[in-house]
């Protein structure tokens, strides 16, 4: 998601990162199931496999490894931990964004 919100406008082949690890933090993240919410702060760390990414549709390019969710108002969510790592795909169209 992040990936794609970032190089949507670019015609370049390959994506370039400085650092492999990264580290994404949300404060807060709203999440809506069955008419309810709940506002999280939500932190995702992992890591990319290269420092060049090809910017092919569905390439892997590394891994979330780690997912804490904390602070949670207006209700819970849970962090499916047992299914990670979760896979990091280059995906060419942005990610709708709700508010």
């Amino acid at each position: 998601m992040i990936l794609a919100l970032a190089v949507s406008g670019t015609s370049a082949r390959n994506l370039s990162v400085t650092e492999q690890s990264l580290r994404v933090v949300w404060t807060p993240i709203e999440f809506v199931a069955g008419g309810r919410s709940a506002r999280c702060n939500l932190t995702l760390e992992g890591s990319f496999h290269y420092r060049t990414i090809v910017k092919r549709e569905g390439a892997l390019s590394g891994f979330i490894t780690r997912a804490i969710l904390n602070t949670s108002s207006g209700g819970s969510a849970t962090v499916l931990t047992n299914t990670l790592p979760w896979h990091l795909t280059y995906n060419a169209l942005p990610v709708p964004y709700r508010t």
